[in-house]
This record gives structure tokens, sequence and C-alpha cells, in this order.
């Protein structure tokens, strides 16, 4: 009994490691990285607030509709016991930064791996988020890199024996072209609003930019097109993504950014297409155009009527 207590306390302490906890602060921000849940905090100046939470994971099929089973849907992050690594000083795409990586494994199934790279920016610059696609960071912002390997997609065959009966339509033809959506679930200031680009909202004090790009085993692909979005339920905002089945490795990079005022943060408005104001300049041109000749035509039309009749009256006057 004794040896076994010690057993129990051994594998406490061997949990308590694994799911340590990492905090740093980098000049007016503090970060700090939970073991248990990976749950992401940012704090600026302690009145602004951003946490970034893994909400659920599951496989879908090609018409939307989610696959229940064990190994196709997880949900029990809170339940994770992540290693998290020290921040380390290190160069990202050319710019300062410190990087802190969390990683768990077979945390669905045996072979499947997530890893979280959160990188916070010590310099200005631009980094590319996919297919060239430069945003703009600075000291405090927050980059994580997201890189999930070896899910254990739907795989049947036909075999009755083998077949997993939630992988199959009920007529028994196999689901393939499955989809994984991933739901993370944000808290800030206020409410999710989208902004002037659908991959883009505000929470008030904190500003995210979700990409649209991502990666397997090194190749570039895109969500599909309603996606990544925000659905908004109750004091929730869950980001929903969408990536195409894979085997190996799938890596995604969102850009989040806290404000440093009391004001909402918005991005800069895109300016317009050139074409869009000569389309607009030619309506109004058109416009100008079509009004005067309305008003010549109705000046000469009452110009005539008024000639012919005076003639009738000069007529009636001489008879």
């Amino acid at each position: 009994m004794k040896s076994l207590h010690i057993l129990n306390y051994v594998l406490i302490l061997f949990t308590f490691a694994l799911a340590k906890d990492q905090e740093k602060e980098f000049g007016k921000y503090k970060v700090k990285v939970e073991g248990k849940s990976g749950k992401i905090r940012v704090e600026y100046f302690n009145k602004s607030k951003l946490t970034v939470d893994f909400a659920s994971m599951y496989e879908v099929t090609p018409e939307g509709k989610e696959i229940k089973g064990k190994y196709h849907q997880f949900e029990n992050f809170d339940k994770l016991d992540f290693e998290v690594s020290d921040f380390e000083p290190s160069i990202y795409q050319d710019l300062e930064c410190n990087i802190v990586t969390m990683r768990v494994d077979d945390f669905i199934k045996g072979g499947s791996f997530i890893t979280g790279q959160i990188i916070i920016f010590n310099q200005t610059g631009l980094v590319d988020t996919g297919n060239k696609t430069m945003e703009k960071v600075r000291p405090g912002t927050m980059k994580l890199n997201l890189k999930l390997e070896n899910w254990p997609f739907c795989n049947n065959t036909g075999n009755a024996t083998t077949d997993e009966k939630e992988c199959s339509y009920k007529d028994g033809t196999p689901i393939t072209d499955q989809y994984l959506d991933v739901d993370i679930e944000l808290k800030g200031k206020m409410n999710g609003k989208k902004l002037n680009k659908k991959n883009n909202i505000t929470l008030g004090d904190s500003y995210a930019s979700f990409s649209t790009y991502y990666k397997v085993n090194g190749e570039l692909k895109t969500m599909p097109e309603e996606y990544p979005y925000l659905k908004v339920k109750g004091d929730k905002n869950i980001i929903k993504l969408r990536f195409s089945k894979f085997k190996g490795v799938l890596e995604w990079d969102p850009i989040f950014q806290m404000n440093e005022s009391d004001e909402p943060i918005l991005p800069v408005e895109e300016p317009l297409n050139p074409f869009v104001y000569v389309i607009f300049a030619a309506l109004i041109i058109t416009a100008v155009v079509a009004i005067s000749m309305f008003l010549i035509c109705r000046r000469n039309k009452k110009k005539s009527e008024n000639e012919a009749s005076l003639m009738q009256d000069r007529s009636t006057m001489k008879v």
C-alpha cells in the first residue's frame, strides 16, 4: 500500500512537470501559456486581455455533417497536459522574437500530436502568412503556429468486419473526402465583430487576422470559400476553420494583436481599386448628361408648345 502511495505521488509530480505554465513579460505585454489545456492568455498593462482557447476538433462529411465517433471528434482540451517549453529568444522571418513551444502526444489516438508555437515579436515588420500575403506586426504581436499530425480520418474500404460504422453513409457507402473542422474560442473586451475582410475580426481591445492558407506536408492549400468565419454564441466568440482531409502534418498560423488605447482596434481600410473610381466617375458623367438632355428636351418642348399657342392666338385674332 505504501508503494502505491509513493507511485501515485510520483505520477502527480510527473503530471505537474508536464503541465507547467509559462509566463513572460514583453515590455507592456504579459503572455501566459497554461500547461493544462494549452490555453493562451495575453495581457496589456493589466487593462486589456485576450484568451485563445482550443474548443473542439471534429471530422465532417463533404456535406458538412459531423461524424460521430471516439476517434473522429475531440473537445476535452481542458484535460490535456501540454509540455510547455521556456520562452527562447529567436528569429522568425528575419524579425527578432521570443518563442514558446507547447506539445501534447497521443491526444486522440496513438501517434496523433498537437504542437503549438507562440511567437511574440520584438520589432515591427512584415510576415508572410501564406501565398505571399503580408501582415504587419509590431512589438507585442502574437503569432500562433499550430501543427496537427496524424488525425485518424475515416478510412472505410467496404469491409463489414473492420470498417467503423460511423464512417459510412446509411446505405453502407464509405465516407470519403472528409474535412476536419477546428473551433477556436476567443475572449476579449467585446463580442467579436467582422471587419472589412471576412478573415479579420475585432474583440474591442484586440485584433485577430486569420489566414485562409494552410500547409499539408509543406504544400500550400486554401480553406473553402466561406472559411474562416466568426460565430458569436452568447459571450463566446468561435472562429470556425475547415481543412481538407490530409495525411501527415497540417500547419496553420493566425496573428493576434492587442490595442494600446481605449479605442476599439480596427484595421486600416483598404483603398478602393482605381477601376472603381473610373466606373463611379463614368456613372456621374452619364447621370449629368442624361439630366441635361432631359432639361433641354423639356425646354424645347415647352418652347414649341408656347410658339404653337401663340400662332393659334394670332389665327383667332385674324378671324
